[in-house]
């Protein structure tokens, strides 16, 4: 019963409705649960509870909203939890996974329907995400949209629509869990749309080996479960020769002390590389260093794994070719055409500023405040387009507007050339002025 899950069930008055949840819960192993829409009243808990958390522990904020809004219940013999917060849109738990004695927060979100009601929702997970050193998870009903595509029919969807939830994720450092399943997480049979979602933070990775979200069917709900599951995975057994290496650094270390601590420590350090070396060799065999060794290597690597000869080749046929799908002409001229100023600024705006393009430690939050008031980061990023290319027929496109991608990279590593526009002007540039205008 490790496995967790958030569903908005429309109401859970009904027994037929209280049967099909305690089965959802019991198939799929499901040991922690949050309920959201159940529109029970505080006086019908504990038949309710009866009928589906024999033998559970739950916490709800119908206190705070008497639509019963959201009921996290949990095993006591699977997780143990304790509330950090409960309001009317979220219950933020610290939880211990018994079977594993991991430790990770959850917040269970049921947004509202009001966009100007969900900014203290917005606001709230902000002021958590500030102090949070654990691994966090937030699942639930947002209420509203993180991409354009999330919704079939209905109202065209602006870049208004869009941007409480991006602002939210980017400003909490969230991203999504992977995830199978439907796409649209809601409908009502005319309008299709993904507004339950589960995201966690940069430390969740280092707690859970690997864990899944999956979008269940809806049964009789208008939404689908979404169920996370804690699959075992073991990390790949550790080679290193630690007692190999202590026992290096114990006979390297000085057997009497020297007044001249700083002369005293460089010689250790000397005697100790190449002692070092010979290690690491013999550990992992002959060590590569140089470009030319480290290409033959490769070559070597992929020779062998791919082969060197193709038995069957079918040629591409013409005639089937131009069968299918073809460019017209505006389209070939639209290639052809240079990269607007709005086109080339979507590119490193569209990345979250906690994505780091490198090792180097610039992400695009680093670039966007001075992109704003000066144009030396566009005339900068434009030259460097420039000099590659002079059409977009060397580039792949997103199907996405609001960026790009260099070819053969991605959109976050073609922000690495952002670094080359600071040498193509002065960083006081970007600084302010002795005046502070």
């Amino acid at each position: 019963m490790d496995n967790l899950t958030s569903w908005n069930v429309r109401g859970l008055n009904w027994p037929n409705k209280q049967a099909e949840v305690k089965l959802f819960l019991q198939s799929n192993k499901v040991g922690l649960v949050g309920l959201l829409e159940t529109k029970v009243k505080v006086k019908n808990i504990e038949k309710v509870a009866a009928s589906i958390f024999h033998g559970w522990n739950w916490v709800h904020n119908f206190s705070l909203n008497a639509t019963g809004r959201i009921w996290v219940a949990w095993h006591p013999r699977a997780f143990d939890l304790e509330v950090l917060h409960l309001s009317e849109q979220f219950i933020h738990c610290r939880v211990i996974q018994l079977s594993t004695q991991r430790k990770f927060t959850v917040a269970f979100v049921y947004g509202f329907n009001q966009e100007h009601l969900r900014g203290q929702l917005w606001s709230d997970l902000f002021s958590i995400s500030q102090n949070m050193t654990d691994a966090w998870c937030i699942l639930g009903d947002f209420n509203t949209i993180l991409y354009k595509e999330d919704r079939f029919e209905g109202d065209a969807i602006t870049d208004h629509d869009i941007r409480e939830l991006q602002n939210c994720i980017n400003q909490c450092e969230l991203h999504e869990m992977p995830n199978s399943g439907a796409y649209y997480s809601w409908t009502n049979k005319s309008i299709w749309s993904r507004i339950d979602r589960l995201f966690i933070n940069g430390y969740w990775h280092s707690q859970f080996n690997y864990t899944h979200a999956k979008y269940m069917a809806s049964g009789f709900s208008y939404h689908s479960p979404l169920l996370v599951h804690f699959p075992s995975s073991f990390k790949p057994q550790n080679n290193f020769p630690v007692l190999r290496y202590v026992s290096i650094i114990e006979s390297t270390l000085p057997k009497t002390p020297s007044p001249n601590k700083i002369e005293q420590l460089w010689n250790f350090l000397t005697q100790l590389k190449p002692l070092l070396r010979r290690l690491n060799r013999d550990s992992n065999g002959d060590p590569v260093e140089n470009f030319e060794q480290v290409d033959e290597m490769m070559v070597k690597f992929y020779r062998s794994l791919l082969g060197t000869h193709i038995n069957h080749r079918t040629p591409l046929r013409k005639e089937v070719l131009e069968a299918g799908p073809m460019l017209s002409l505006e389209q070939q001229v639209g290639l052809c055409r240079p990269f607007t100023d709005q086109e080339i600024k979507s590119a490193p705006f569209f990345i979250p500023n906690n994505k780091s393009p490198s090792p180097d430690g610039y992400n695009s939050g680093f670039f966007k405040p001075t992109w704003t008031d000066r144009p030396h980061g566009l005339q900068g990023y434009k030259g460097i387009l420039q000099n590659r290319s002079t059409s977009r027929t060397d580039y792949q496109l997103n199907s996405d507007p609001a960026g790009f991608n260099l070819r053969g990279t991605s959109r976050v590593s073609s922000v690495i050339g952002m670094k080359k526009v600071l040498n193509m002007f002065s960083l006081t540039a970007l600084m302010p002025n002795q005046s502070g205008k």
